[in-house]
């Protein structure tokens, strides 16, 4: 026989250590469950504190008199994030679980978990059977404990089904409600950072020479005037390649009809060198700028 507990501070505690819960969805899950121990306990009984609420579409009424539902949950984790990254190894959800009527009202609970987009429970999930005393009170409703260990951080989603004592199925609350995605961590990935460590800074990956582009590629000069030239090395991500040695050459035929300078540069921050070519004397020549293995070259044309 089931005893009937009044909202006397209760703790019902099932630990579930290592034990895989049994999926409904499914009998094989290709990712691992977390490892956490739960509890389920009654809040506490606050005479004379109510709360008129309005009892929406989720209410699932079986022909009985008394009808529940769940007007709204609470997560809270207190200090048990240590290291502040919004991910507790150990958190309380509360579930204000109201009826619709002035006298006690008994129900019990049944809890799933989703993981990995499968709902997970068993006997441990389902609560004793707990008593309403005020059937709006703000503060009457059940808590879900948590802890978790042995996982990185992710989220999980919760829903609970309340039923009346007869096993009547009296409302469903979540996942879409707001218990749909909570955070949670285990405790070996949740450490609390020392202040007077100093957090190293990380070293910054090196952008190497990928790709080398001039602009302009085509250049055409009166004798005596001049143009500048840009090179760009990038990186294979389009990093520019800052201090990279770009060498410019004239073909032999064109040493006569132009000039540049500098010979050689340094890419700056932007990955950019700037040369100057100076037309000398009509014709057409060829410069060829080098950045390692990297070559690029471009038409001048001199005229009149």
């Amino acid at each position: 026989m089931v005893k009937i507990v009044t909202l006397l501070p209760l703790l019902f505690i099932f630990v579930l250590a290592l034990v895989p819960l049994v999926p409904i969805a499914q009998a094989e899950q290709a990712e691992q469950i977390p490892g956490f121990s739960v509890s389920i306990r009654s809040s506490s009984s606050q005479n004379g504190e109510t709360s008129p609420k309005e009892f929406s579409g989720r209410v699932i009424d079986n022909g009985t008199t008394t009808t529940f539902v769940v007007s709204g949950t609470a997560v809270s984790f207190g200090n048990k994030d240590f290291d502040k990254d919004g991910y507790p190894h150990e958190l309380s959800i509360f579930f204000d679980v109201d009826v619709d009527s002035d006298g006690e009202a008994s129900y019990y609970a049944v809890f799933y978990l989703n993981f990995y987009g499968d709902w997970f429970t068993d006997d441990n999930f389902i609560s004793d059977i707990y008593s309403i005393e005020n059937g709006y009170s703000p503060t009457e409703g059940i808590y879900l404990d948590l802890y978790f260990f042995g996982y990185s951080p992710m989220t999980m989603g919760i829903k609970v089904e309340i039923y009346r004592e007869n096993g009547s199925l009296a409302c469903v609350y979540g996942p879409d409600d707001n218990t749909g995605a909570i955070p949670f961590e285990g405790d070996g990935y949740d450490v609390k950072k020392d202040p007077f460590v100093a957090t190293p800074t990380p070293t910054p990956t090196p952008c190497e020479p990928d790709t080398i582009s001039v602009s302009p590629t085509k250049i055409k000069l009166a004798e005596k005037t001049s143009s500048d030239v840009t090179v760009t090395v990038t990186g294979a991500n389009g990093c520019a390649v800052e201090g990279e040695s770009v060498t410019a050459t004239i073909n032999s035929a064109g040493n006569k009809r132009i000039s540049i300078s500098p010979s050689s540069g340094e890419t700056d921050e932007n990955g950019q060198a700037i040369f100057t070519i100076t037309a000398k004397k009509t014709g057409n020549a060829r410069v060829t700028f080098s950045a390692g293995d990297l070559r690029e070259s471009i038409l001048v044309k001199v005229t009149k």
